[in-house]
């Protein structure tokens, strides 16, 4: 029985014995695999060809100004106490701006730099201005044209307005 026992535990032996050796023969040739390939001299991959367009840098913002500067920029004028005066640009885009958005007169004081009572004068001076140019055309009585005119877009009468 002893005997019996005893071969058991060489098979046993013999078997861990095999595995060893199978571990270690896969081990080394893999290890060997390894160094073989970290050995070898690496060829750089192609890079992937992308086709870019050259950017050049140019300052529009500064070559607005030139321009701007160069054809459209009006002398600086100066008010009573030698101050610059608001261009004429400032005025007529707070005036515009005022009828357009319909805020109050300093409203545009940080992006016009212009103040409400400049504001204010302005938009009154450009009203005047467009009532003095348009009057004869756009403020007159209506004709019986434009009546006629009107009915046919409206598709009704205007009563007393005149017609």
């Amino acid at each position: 029985m002893s005997n019996a026992g005893g071969s058991g535990e060489d098979a046993e032996e013999e078997f861990e014995w095999q595995v060893l050796e199978e571990l270690e023969a896969y081990t080394t040739r893999e290890a060997e695999r390894l160094l073989e390939r970290a050995l070898q001299p690496r060829v750089p991959r192609p890079r992937p060809v992308v086709h870019r367009r050259a950017v050049t840098d140019r300052d529009h913002v500064a070559a607005h100004q030139r321009l701007y500067d160069d054809y459209f920029a009006e002398q600086p004028r100066h008010d009573v106490a030698g101050r610059p005066d608001h261009s004429a640009i400032q005025k007529c885009t707070a005036a515009i701006r005022q009828l357009a958005y319909g805020g109050a007169a300093d409203m545009w004081k940080d992006y016009i730099h212009i103040g409400e009572t400049t504001a204010l004068q302005c938009m009154k001076f450009f009203c005047h201005g467009v009532i003095k140019i348009f009057r004869d055309r756009y403020l007159r009585s209506l004709t019986p044209e434009d009546c006629q005119d009107l009915m046919r877009c409206t598709g009704r009468s205007m009563g007393s307005r005149g017609c």
